[in-house]
């Protein structure tokens, strides 16, 4: 099985222990997850203004995939340059 590249962290942080204990690493989520956010709003006002969510009833399925696809692509570009 290949691993998908994510991109890395999105939103990488330096957090102090609930303990008090020295700080740890939080990764936050992937670059890919924060691409795929930043553009189903925008797949989602697509779907409602040409009407696919009215026939599509598993409309939010689509936008996801739209979501993750667009995101694979923006990484495979960044790659790319």
């Amino acid at each position: 099985m290949t691993q998908r590249n994510d991109g890395g962290a999105a939103h990488p942080s330096i957090e102090p222990n609930q303990d008090g204990t020295p700080y740890h690493y939080n990764p936050g989520m992937s670059l890919r997850d924060a691409m795929a956010i930043a553009a189903a709003g925008h797949i989602w006002a697509q779907f409602q203004n040409d009407g696919t969510a009215k026939e599509f009833p598993e409309w939010r399925q689509g936008v996801a995939v739209e979501a993750y696809r667009l995101a694979d692509e923006m990484i495979a570009a960044r790659e790319r340059t």
